[in-house]
């Protein structure tokens, strides 16, 4: 019984160390993500038949140029 609260304090310390290691603030992403040929057409094929995409496109569009490339 003696060796428990030793134990669990141990526990709790690399419980400590481990979790401080997921509060570092996350990097910047600086890279995009090349899509395929068939990406493409599964993207435009969903875009054609979407007028909610189509209409956020095109709010999109006024402040990004290539919204609908998204």
């Amino acid at each position: 019984m003696d060796d428990e609260p030793e134990r669990l304090d141990a526990l709790t310390r690399q419980a400590g160390r481990w979790l401080a290691l997921s509060a570092a603030p996350a990097e910047r992403h600086t890279t995009a993500v090349v899509a395929g040929p068939y990406d493409r057409v599964a993207w435009r094929d969903v875009y054609a038949q979407s007028a909610a995409l189509r209409e956020l496109s095109a709010q999109l569009l006024t402040r990004h140029a290539h919204a609908p490339d998204l």
